[in-house]
């Protein structure tokens, strides 16, 4: 159980970075807010 267990937090944790990265391309390219905000 104990490779399960691994196995399962790993798969998890790489969907999240492929989300993100598809999430990413798929966003048009726009300035960020947060620079904005430190601006203020």
């Amino acid at each position: 159980m104990k490779y399960f267990k691994g196995f399962t937090i790993f798969t998890v944790v790489v969907l999240l970075l492929w989300c993100f990265k598809f999430y990413d391309q798929q966003l048009p390219t726009q300035p960020k807010h947060d620079t904005i905000e430190l601006y203020d």
